[in-house]
């Protein structure tokens, strides 16, 4: 059943189309729908998680994050979408939470439309009761707002601004946030992700969430 969704997520493949190797294709929906709505693929997600970072040598719980979006264009299917009118996108965006690995610790998809400041405070909410150790954030001037303070009065969170200098021209890597955008690179080969062709969001987060498990599974 897990292989048949990692082979929907790699390869982009409709539902309809899915190799007859694997179970009927009205079977593995069934499955991916009631673990999406009971919350089994980030339990799953979560496990995967804390077992290759303990792998790597590092505690289970993170002390520090990195927070970021990316914009993407949905299809013609539908749901809730909006235009990002910096990046000239209509679609919606994938914020991502990771740890210092570049690994993911909370997903929330949004209309792009939607300011950075807002959807952040939406994803945070979801993990705050996770992630006991946390002390750190690390995000770039987008999140250069109310939310610093908000975030440090409703979780107890730091959240660092990292910002280029404005003395050196061209690319920078900047510490820290080169992390996430590494995240979002990892998943340009899953071609399910190439776009957001979900009519809900919370279907576009299992995809994400299964790519990811995908991910940390070949590293264990």
């Amino acid at each position: 059943m897990v292989n048949a969704l990692f082979y929907l997520v790699k390869t982009g493949c409709q539902w309809r189309l899915l190799p007859v190797g694997f179970a009927p294709w009205p079977v593995v929906y069934y499955y991916f729908k009631r673990w999406r709505e009971d919350g089994r693929w980030e339990e799953i997600l979560d496990l995967v998680r804390e077992k290759t970072r303990k792998q790597a040598g590092k505690m289970i719980q993170p002390t520090a994050a990195c927070l970021n979006c990316q914009s993407v264009k949905t299809s013609l299917k539908g749901g809730e979408r909006g235009i990002d009118g910096n990046k000239k996108v209509k679609g919606r965006k994938r914020h991502l939470l990771t740890d210092t690995n570049g690994l993911i610790m909370g997903i929330k998809v949004h209309p792009a439309n939607e300011h950075e400041s807002k959807s952040a405070m939406a994803l945070l909410q979801t993990v705050k009761y996770k992630y006991d150790q946390l002390k750190t954030i690390f995000a770039d001037k987008a999140y250069r707002s109310q939310l610093l303070e908000q975030v440090k009065q409703e979780f107890g969170w730091q959240i660092n601004i990292i910002t280029k200098q404005p003395d050196k021209k061209g690319f920078q890597l900047l510490p820290k946030r080169w992390v996430i955008e590494r995240t979002f690179a990892w998943f340009e080969p899953y071609r399910r992700l190439a776009k957001d062709f979900e009519l809900l969001p919370a279907s576009a987060e299992a995809w994400i969430q299964i790519s990811a498990i995908r991910l940390m599974s070949n590293r264990i």
